[in-house]
């Protein structure tokens, strides 16, 4: 058995969970912010829900603040080029050092005690070096969101910049 594939299924789930919390949190974080934006829900609503949000302010002011952090963390891990991290440029390179260890036989060899090997195998395609080309051309199309993002993330997570009066 590929121990390579068995690596690549594991960082891909890891990689997905994150963007599963990413999502998850900026979804949180937009619906906060929509109950109060009287263009979406109207001016009365969201009068309304901006009172009621008023009344806990202490909970949820730090609850937006919270999944907004969250959503940013989790989202640049995805594109966190240190060497030790799990995140997509770092998979690219992994798959495709070992993009000989990823053939259709690893996959049925990772798989073979499924019940379903048969389905799985037809539906496995393999890696190829022109699919990790075009997932590069993607991430680099990214590049100026994915450059504030790490701004943002030092600036308001990883840093305290506290200005000199």
């Amino acid at each position: 058995m590929s121990k390579q594939l068995g690596t690549v299924i594991k960082k891909v789930t890891g990689l997905r969970t994150e963007l599963f919390r990413a999502h998850s949190s900026f979804r949180a974080f937009e619906v906060i912010q929509e109950m109060r934006a009287p263009n979406i829900i109207g001016k009365t609503d969201a009068a309304r829900n901006a009172k009621a949000i008023g009344d806990y302010k202490g909970f949820l002011n730090i609850a937006e603040h919270s999944l907004n952090t969250e959503f940013m963390v989790a989202l640049a891990k995805l594109y966190d080029g240190h060497r030790q991290a799990t995140s997509i440029p770092r998979l690219i390179n992994y798959i495709r050092s070992n993009i000989n260890n990823l053939s259709i036989d690893d996959f049925a060899k990772h798989f073979k005690d499924s019940p379903d090997l048969k389905y799985r195998i037809s539906d496995y395609v393999g890696v190829k070096e022109s699919d990790l080309r075009i997932a590069e051309g993607l991430i680099s199309g990214l590049s100026p969101s994915i450059e504030k993002l790490k701004i943002l993330r030092v600036k308001r997570i990883a840093h305290l910049e506290v200005k000199s009066p």
